[in-house]
Parts: structure tokens; C-alpha cells; sequence
């Protein structure tokens, strides 16, 4: 200690030994760093490494990796063969499954695998059914999806499944039907120059993908973060600049892109579109499941009342015209705040009533399905 403090070398009279300074700061740089990896690793979420995948011409998340979310909720989430939480190779099982399409609220990172709807269901529905319909619930979800996804995926996956029965399709917005609605998928659902869904293939950048499973693998999880935030920005310097990211579109969650509260007779045409195409697909019956963003929560009350209510009549006008049925989730998410006081929604590191469906939300999902399949299960799946 004595020769790592002196920065006088006794050679060299008055003039500064710069060497035990610059392993001080060294030392003191390796114990910050790996403090920070630390921290990260228990409070921050984790990065994706995924993989290409040649069919869907998409990058999924690698198999057998952990991925942790701690910027709401607190989950881990365990990817398997094909991208999908909580089951390890979905082309293994021969029994019967029903697929759950969604985006991140299917996908749910937020909680762990046990908490999520396909697995709440498949445990349900073996305790209470006794064995004589065997069935597998599997999630097809990632975050950022959106309906036209669902049409380029479906035909993998359902023949990646085997032998589905029924596709749920998971809606927590109209507006997640509805074309010209702004996202980051690649898949888009367009009303120009006419109704119609496309893929636009961008070519993958591998190299990027080992290096965030390096960099995964080290615990360096918060640096690429870093990196994504600082790439985002336009570092020109010049004023009122700043904020402008590139290739961002800030669409705010109130606004009408998200909020379809009357439709007009071109959306409901936009529907029309939709479910005939996902007809052309789908070797199973389309069930929607719609659970809207309630209960709200204002300054002066709780609000029950979902401010989409008028869309759901036309589309249930809509999915009975091209034999598809509707779950309307709005009476079973009421109705168990009422008796409960307990948000569907919302996490302890987050808005009580905001954001994605909780542990809650996902039972009461989850049941309405299992009831939906006992009444149908005879057809469905005959013996």
C-alpha cells in the first residue's frame, strides 16, 4: 500500500510517479465496472440474443435462454425451440394445442412463465377436465407484433404445432385490427392504394445478435442499452435537435391510433378484410379475445366503463358474418375489480391501472378461454 499511495518516485526527486495513479484509477474503473454488472444483473431488464428464422423470415428469441424484466413487473421469461415462453419444443407434444396470439401482453415478460395465460390454462384444464380432452396451450407472441404478423406466422406454426384445434387471437385495442396503424413490426396492414397486408424483408445483421449474446453472457446487458439509446440520437448538437431521434415516430398511447371509439364504415370494411384473410390461413377456427384497457383511473374516480364499447358490437357484427366468434373480456374484468379491488393490470413497479395485464388479468384470461373450450370442446376436438 505503502508504494501503490506514494506518487513521488524517491529516483526521480519532486516529479509525480503517474503509475500508481493510473492503477488506482484502473482498480477503481474494474471495481465500478463490475458493481454496474452486478446492479444491472439483478434490476435491469436482460438482453434478446435471437436467431433467424428462414421460414418467417424473422429473428426469434434463441432457444433455452433466460431472459429477465425488471422495468415492469418482475419476471423471468424461459424461451424454448421456437421462440415461445415456457415450452421447450412445441413440435414435441402430440396432443392437441390451442395457439394464443398476441404481442407483448401475450408475451408477458413481466411475469414468470408460470403466471402467463397458456400456462395458466394448460394446468387448469388437465386438473379440471380429468384427461379426457388432453390439451396444450401455446403462446404465440412477441413483442411489437401485430395483426399481419399474425397472418405471415400462422401457417408455420400451425404446422410447427401438428394438430391445433382453435387460434386465439388476443386484441387489447381495436386499433390492433385496424390497417395504417404505425408500429415496429415489419408485417403491415395497409388501406393504400388498396386494403392489403405485406412483409417487408430487411436482411439480418447476425454479427450483432453474437455479439449481444457475448455481451449477455459477460453481464454487460446495460451497455447495449446504453449503445440503442445513444444510436437513436441525432448527435448534430445544433439546437432544438437534440430530441429528434432517427427513424422514430413518437406515437402517444391516447391517441387515435390507439383509440378506436366509433368506427367508421371504412374500418369496419378494414375488418371485413382482415378476418377474410386470416380465414385463408387459419386450418382451425379464429376465436378473438378482446380485453380492454379497464379499469381506468382518473384524478376524482375509477372508471369502468371502456371508452371503446361502441366498436364492440360492430365487430362482433363483423366476426359472426365470417363465422369467427368474439370473447369480450370487458364484464370479467369489471366485474372481478368490483368484487376484489384488485387491478387486472398493472405491477408493483409500475402504475397500479396501467400498463400491461398482470398475473390477474391473465386468469381471468385464461378462464375465459377454458369456459369457451368446454362448451366447444366436442366440436372442436370430437373423440
Amino acid at each position: 500500500m505503502k508504494i501503490l499511495f506514494n506518487f513521488k518516485h524517491p529516483s526521480r526527486g519532486h516529479k509525480i510517479d503517474f503509475r500508481p495513479i493510473a492503477a488506482m484509477w484502473l482498480i477503481g474503473f474494474v471495481l465500478s465496472f463490475a458493481a454496474i454488472c452486478l446492479i444491472s444483473y439483478l434490476f435491469h431488464d436482460s438482453i434478446e440474443p435471437s436467431d433467424w428464422n428462414e421460414q418467417l423470415k424473422k429473428l426469434i428469441p434463441r432457444e433455452n435462454i433466460t431472459l429477465r424484466h425488471r422495468s415492469e413487473g418482475w419476471g423471468d421469461s424461459r424461451f424454448g425451440k421456437y421462440g415461445i415462453c415456457g415450452i421447450d419444443d412445441l413440435a414435441k407434444y402430440r396432443c392437441p394445442k390451442i395457439l394464443i396470439w398476441g404481442d407483448s401482453y401475450v408475451q408477458a415478460l413481466q411475469m414468470d412463465d408460470k403466471y402467463k395465460m397458456a400456462q395458466v390454462f394448460t394446468r387448469n384444464w388437465k386438473s379440471e377436465d380429468g384427461g379426457r380432452h388432453e390439451l396444450l396451450a401455446a403462446s404465440i407472441a412477441f413483442g411489437g407484433t401485430n395483426i399481419a404478423d399474425y397472418y405471415f406466422m400462422m401457417p408455420y406454426y400451425q404446422k410447427t404445432a401438428g394438430n391445433p384445434i382453435c387460434n386465439f387471437i388476443f386484441l387489447h385495442s381495436f386499433a390492433d385490427v385496424s390497417a395504417d396503424v404505425p408500429g415496429i413490426s415489419n408485417a403491415v396492414f395497409s388501406s393504400k392504394p388498396e386494403f392489403n397486408l405485406k412483409f417487408n424483408y430487411i436482411e439480418p445483421v447476425m454479427w450483432k445478435q453474437d455479439l449481444i449474446q457475448q455481451m449477455s453472457n459477460l453481464g454487460m446487458d446495460f451497455l447495449w442499452f446504453l449503445y440503442k439509446d445513444i444510436n437513436s440520437y441525432e448527435l448534430n448538437f445544433r439546437l432544438e435537435t437534440f430530441e429528434q431521434k432517427k427513424g422514430h415516430k413518437k406515437v402517444e398511447k391516447g391517441s387515435k391510433f390507439f383509440e378506436i371509439k366509433k368506427p367508421n364504415a371504412k374500418m369496419v370494411e378494414s375488418w371485413d378484410f382482415l378476418m377474410k384473410k386470416l380465414k385463408e390461413v387459419s386450418t382451425v377456427p379464429i376465436v378473438f379475445v378482446y380485453c380492454p384497457d379497464l379499469p381506468q383511473v382518473t384524478k376524482d374516480e375509477t372508471i369502468l366503463d371502456d371508452s371503446q364499447k361502441d366498436s364492440v358490437p360492430e365487430f362482433r357484427k363483423i366476426c359472426k358474418k365470417n363465422n369467427i366468434d368474439l370473447i369480450d373480456m370487458t364484464p370479467d374484468f369489471t366485474d372481478f375489480y368490483k368484487s376484489t379491488h384488485i387491478f387486472p393490470r398493472g405491477f408493483q413497479n409500475s402504475w397500479p391501472y396501467g400498463g400491461h395485464i398482470n398475473r390477474y388479468g391473465h386468469v381471468l384470461t385464461s378462464k375465459a378461454i377454458q369456459n369457451y373450450m368446454e362448451e366447444h370442446i366436442d366440436a372442436l376436438y370430437p373423440d
